[in-house]
């Protein structure tokens, strides 16, 4: 044997036993969408772990066929008030991504949303990762084809990369629905009043605020519930302030996690969701609310109009002054098939969610 072959030997990888093609996802466990796709993915026969964002990692563990999927980049790379930090991080998400390119694998981005919530288009650093991510996927999954059209817009996406796929529904993920009257009586609220609802993560860009202001101008009969864990303990802190100025009858605040049982009261005990969002490109909690028989009330804003029809819910001008006063009076006036509203939601499946992620890396 020649001193080439010798050397070719020595520095050539150690071929270990073939395996099906597996998805690393960043991350694949721990957020409620997660939770819900990969087992549905698993069951078409493609296992997802979770990934680590490490280029040596990448080279000893990746191989040809399989794919990285990202879902919300800022969580690999963005650290508050640390900027020299954070922008080292995007350098490394970048060499992550090109390297798993270069072992043949896929890369996968699904957009949940157009730029993080918090600091959006208005930091550099999260206009750069968002191209550097754009530029190295092979595809990107949009949940609806008006969102697709904004991801394509904003990044100059080829429609080739794009993919469009359904949020899949909640029905089968949280509790069964319980009566309203039910579930207000365990959250102890009393009946007989017009509830508006907002529930889940509680956060500035949800206008809470605006949201209050605009509860306290309607008639008596409304009143609004607010549950969920908030950001921060400042946002907290301004939402309670605010709060209290309020009649105690006009407004619930129940701050705090929300098991799956506690959060399918919260939705059962409304009469409407408000997402009273100031930007967003999708979102998982208009198909909570109409997965538990509750309309939605919105702005037409992101793919919110994928989802949001007249059928089963108000969207509203986010630029017009009132825009959210008359949505919400509208919805209040209105009737709603509840039975429509839960078919409306099982229309968006996780299977074919599944089925497209699949497609994309056989």
């Amino acid at each position: 044997m020649g001193s080439d072959a010798l050397t070719a030997q020595r520095t050539a990888p150690a071929i270990g036993p073939t395996r099906a093609p597996r998805i690393y996802a960043f991350p694949s466990r721990g957020i409620a969408y997660c939770d819900a796709l990969y087992p549905t993915v698993a069951r078409l026969g493609v296992d997802a772990v979770e990934g680590r964002c490490s280029v040596r990692w990448v080279l000893a563990s990746v191989r040809p066929g399989d794919a990285l999927h990202v879902h919300w980049p800022s969580f690999l790379y963005h650290e508050p008030g640390a900027s020299l930090a954070t922008w080292r991080r995007v350098a490394r998400l970048a060499a992550l991504l090109a390297a798993a390119r270069l072992r043949g694998a896929r890369v996968l981005w699904t957009a949940h949303n157009l730029y993080p919530h918090e600091g959006g288009s208005a930091l550099p650093v999260h206009r750069v990762a968002r191209r550097v991510v754009v530029r190295l996927s092979h595809r990107i999954f949009a949940h609806g084809p008006t969102a697709a059209a904004l991801v394509a817009a904003e990044f100059g996406a080829a429609a080739a990369k794009l993919v469009v796929v359904p949020h899949g529904h909640w029905i089968d993920h949280y509790p069964p629905a319980r009566p309203r009257a039910t579930a207000r009586a365990a959250l102890g609220m009393p009946d007989g009043r017009f509830v508006y609802g907002v529930v889940g993560h509680l956060k500035p860009y949800k206008r809470l605020e605006a949201l209050l202001d605009v509860v306290e101008q309607l008639p008596s009969r409304h009143a609004l519930l607010v549950a969920g864990l908030f950001a921060d303990a400042g946002y907290r802190r301004a939402i309670e302030a605010r709060v209290a100025r309020m009649p105690a009858e006009r407004v619930v605040l129940r701050p705090g996690f929300l098991g799956g049982e506690e959060l399918r009261d919260c939705v059962c005990a409304v009469d409407a969701l408000v997402l009273p969002y100031r930007a967003i490109l999708t979102s998982g909690s208009a198909l909570l609310a109409l997965g538990f028989g509750r309309p939605v009330v919105a702005p037409r804003l992101g793919g919110l109009a994928d989802v949001v029809r007249p059928s089963n819910g108000v969207l509203y001008d986010a630029g017009a002054p009132d825009g959210l006063r008359d949505a919400l009076r509208e919805v209040a006036e209105r009737r709603f098939d509840a039975e429509a509203l839960v078919a409306r939601a099982r229309s968006f499946d996780w299977n074919e969610t599944a089925a497209r992620l699949v497609e994309a890396i056989r």
